[in-house]
């Protein structure tokens, strides 16, 4: 299902604020949703029945919005709590599903601590071997720095 933020108004100095998204259906039915704010993000639920909306004015999301994408209905909105991880799983991003799904445990966390100790040798090994670039040398007052 296609869908596209819309964009309407000019901030100044910067890009202008996406406040509608519209959503193309099958049968080349278009469904426009007033997000009411600048959109952040947005992603698909549900199998492309639902869509969700995190929007808002200032630099991070106020409010976050589920909509049935069919027909542009309302379903729940949440206003942006000040932890994160409090927000409901609809209205959370991809990344911080990720996050949240890598666990946390001692005996992990050095396992994972190993595991990147190895991953920097091996790039540490790999830059040796690499042919050396000549340095640039930059003139700063007279001498070669």
């Amino acid at each position: 299902m296609p869908c596209c933020v819309n964009e309407h108004g000019q901030s100044p100095g910067g890009p202008p604020p996406s406040l509608q998204l519209e959503i193309y259906l099958k049968g080349g039915e278009k469904k426009m949703i007033e997000a009411g704010a600048p959109v952040y993000e947005w992603h698909f639920l549900e199998d492309g029945r639902q869509v969700a909306i995190a929007s808002g004015l200032s630099k991070r999301p106020q409010r976050y919005a589920l909509y049935e994408s069919a027909t542009g209905r309302l379903i729940e909105e949440f206003p942006a709590p000040a932890d994160e991880s409090l927000l409901p799983q609809w209205a959370k991003g991809r990344a911080q599903i990720d996050d949240e799904s890598v666990p946390m445990a001692a005996s992990l966390t050095e396992e994972r601590t190993r595991w990147i100790a190895k991953t920097l040798r091996q790039i540490e090994k790999i830059e040796r071997a690499s042919p050396k670039r000549p340095r640039p040398y930059l003139q700063d007052r007279g001498r070669y720095v």
